[in-house]
């Protein structure tokens, strides 16, 4: 345990306590940390499909490469299960997928995501519960994953 000095180009300095994670034994001989990714709530991949073709395959393989070693997916509507990247990542335990997300917190939830007064502006259903649905991500990585990065279908970081 110790103390790091974090400083920007400011006038302050904090010091922040930083406990040093220990590595468990089956993870010694593995990269020296790993990451997963939540990705913004999705639906309609037919729509998306059309939209941008082959846009969550490049998405999920472009991330895959850079080392990411787990996706977290919550579906609105169940289609993206239908995507044999998905199907791939979650047969490997490397996504964890939730299909017809808002239904599986509650039927209440599930009613106001999908009544036409849950649409925004550009007729997103996405933003509905987002910070519920990133927040829950990022918790079931919890001990499992050292980084949880926020990220959509159409960014590639």
């Amino acid at each position: 345990r110790g103390y790091r000095a974090l400083e920007r180009h400011s006038d302050w300095e904090a010091s922040i306590e930083v406990c040093e994670k220990a590595v468990p034994p089956e993870r010694k001989d593995q990269e020296p940390f790993t990451a997963a990714i939540c990705l913004q709530p999705a639906y309609n991949l037919g729509g998306m499909e059309r939209a941008a073709p082959k846009l969550v395959e490049q998405n999920l393989r472009y991330h895959e490469l850079q080392g990411f070693v787990s996706f977290g997916l919550y579906d609105y509507d169940g289609t993206f299960g239908e995507h044999p990247t998905v199907q791939r990542l979650v047969k490997r335990g490397a996504m964890k997928y939730y299909p017809r997300w808002p239904a599986l917190i509650s039927e209440r939830v599930a009613w106001q995501v999908n009544s036409e007064e849950a649409l925004g502006v550009t007729g997103s259903r996405a933003m509905t519960i987002v910070e519920l649905t990133l927040t829950h991500c990022i918790w079931s990585y919890r001990m499992e994953v050292d980084f949880v990065l926020l990220g959509a279908p159409d960014a590639f970081l």
